[in-house]
């Protein structure tokens, strides 16, 4: 993780005026800050004319919206803060079941207040609530492309393995199409679908995300011919 903090405090410095001893105080200009005079007391070994270091606070430099964000946030940190947020997202489901007056929608919202009391108030590019709120979604964000990219390799990976299955024997699909459908005799009972009738479909479900293969089906898929009825495919609906 990457943090970058501003420098607090500095050192400077300052010149001991004539007919100034040890022990008596001198003001100066914080040279950090052109608004801001200090005070401070001449070092027992500093003699009119000589310098003395003194530490002085540096003035924190502006922020506004188009500061460029110096935070970096690697996955693993990223994946933390999506738990955690889901952590305490049921948690407050759990409180809002158990005790009705529990408000679940507006304690979640304290979950950013909590997020950003995790890191120092000294950065560069301040982490605060509204801060915190965007870092998640953006985290949730890349959480999610990464799964259906995850997915969308899964799937091509089922595909190619599938047609490779298919073709090891030397058979097109066109000729399996056409064993399926042709009629033959059988012993088996009218009721059961007869084995030349049915057509096995190898569908590969991703581990993760969302995205699933689709496969077109129809009614007459579902129905059970005799092996001597012909097989009637219906048009797809066209509403």
């Amino acid at each position: 993780i990457h943090l970058p903090r501003f420098q607090s405090k500095t050192k400077v410095a300052v010149l001991c005026p004539p007919g100034r001893k040890p022990g008596d105080f001198v003001t100066f200009v914080n040279p950090t800050n052109s608004g801001q005079k200090l005070r401070v007391k001449v070092p027992k070994d500093c003699v009119p004319g000589g310098s003395f270091k003194v530490t002085v606070p540096v003035k924190r430099p502006p922020i506004s919206s188009s500061s460029k964000d110096l935070n970096k946030f690697p996955r693993e940190i990223q994946e933390l803060l999506v738990e955690y947020a889901r952590a305490f997202d049921d948690w407050c489901n759990a409180m809002g079941e158990y005790d009705k007056s529990f408000s679940p929608f507006k304690e979640k919202q304290g979950k950013y207040e909590v997020i950003a009391s995790f890191f120092p108030n000294n950065l560069l590019t301040p982490i605060d609530d509204a801060y915190a709120k965007k870092l998640l979604r953006r985290s949730r964000q890349n959480r999610n492309k990464r799964l259906r990219a995850a997915a969308l390799r899964q799937l091509e990976e089922g595909e190619e393995g599938a047609g490779s299955d298919s073709n090891k024997d030397g058979n097109s699909d066109a000729d399996d199409r056409s064993k399926s459908t042709a009629p033959a005799k059988t012993d088996e009972k009218p009721d059961e679908v007869p084995s030349t009738l049915v057509k096995q479909v190898r569908i590969h479900f991703p581990a993760m995300g969302s995205i699933f293969p689709e496969f077109p089906f129809h009614l007459t898929d579902f129905d059970h011919h005799n092996a001597s009825d012909p097989v009637v495919q219906q048009p797809p609906n066209q509403d």
